[in-house]
């Protein structure tokens, strides 16, 4: 049996016994991002990039790579476990077509500090970045970045267009995958939802992005493949059938993590920053 195959059994076993305890160890599994080495291309990128800190407003040390340009600022946010360098690609595109381009690390990821990290964390780097580094005229998002940037703006940061690559629909529904993933029965499941909820000071069901985007209607543009296992295509149509507005363009054969470096995707992202869904829908 692997890893994974041992920890549904257990939690299968145990999650029957003790439901309580089980559910705050998959809290705590949850909220724990795991940390991994950079890889060759990433420390290329990040050297042709300039390595700034923010967040001391909000009693954090948070980091972000800039990539300097005479244009409009566009603000780049990473997904669960990455860091701003695997957003590096599209910055670096996006910089030679003369935007000047910041990509933040998250709280507990890349070279941010932080005890502890989650969505609405995610949000409050976001919101830091805005204040002491915007504005910015847009913002490209990928996983659970995206979900931070929704709940960002909720909260005022006002940032008017956006593209979602890869987008959780809502928290709830990444919840109960991860805890079928896990191999959590239903009482422990129901508890580990609740468990977040109170971590995070939300309960998933608010954490809808379509939900949280659909007051201010910004321009939206969601990027997803087909293929995508760890958060499915479905995901975008129920984005887009919260924002009438908003646009799905289909990838195929790129997953959840290559898609953040296609040419392809990427010439798509900045024909939407450029010319917006108007142009796009036409």
């Amino acid at each position: 049996m692997n890893v994974m195959q041992i920890l549904r059994s257990k939690n299968q076993i145990m999650g029957r016994l003790m439901p309580h305890k089980t559910a705050q160890q998959s809290v705590k599994l949850f909220l724990s991002p795991r940390a991994f080495a950079a890889k060759d291309w990433e420390q290329q990128a990040e050297s042709r990039a300039q390595r700034i800190s923010f967040g001391r407003a909000y009693g954090r040390q948070l980091s972000a790579l800039k990539w300097a340009g005479a244009g409009q600022r566009i603000l780049l946010m990473h997904g669960w476990e990455s860091r701003a360098s695997q957003m590096s690609v599209i910055a670096e595109s996006l910089s030679q077509q003369g935007y000047e381009v910041i990509a933040i690390d998250a709280p507990m990821h890349g070279n941010s500090g932080g005890l502890e990290t989650n969505p609405v964390e995610f949000a409050n780097a976001v919101r830091a970045a805005s204040e002491e580094l915007g504005p910015f005229a847009a913002a490209v998002g990928h996983s659970m970045g995206c979900a931070g940037l929704a709940i960002a703006r909720e909260s005022g940061v006002n940032i008017p267009r956006y593209v979602l690559i890869a987008s959780p629909a809502n928290m709830l529904d990444t919840l109960q995958a991860f805890a079928g993933f896990v191999g959590l029965p239903d009482k422990p499941t129901k508890l580990f939802i609740h468990g977040v909820g109170e971590k995070v000071g939300r309960p998933a069901a608010q954490l809808d992005v379509g939900n949280m985007l659909l007051p201010c209607q910004p321009d939206v543009l969601l990027i997803h493949s087909e293929d995508d296992i760890e958060v499915p295509f479905a995901a975008a149509e129920k984005i887009q059938s919260k924002l009438s507005g908003a646009e799905i363009w289909k990838a195929s054969g790129l997953g959840h993590r290559r898609i953040i470096r296609d040419p392809e995707v990427i010439s798509v992202v900045s024909d939407f920053l450029l010319n917006g869904r108007e142009k796009m829908a036409g």
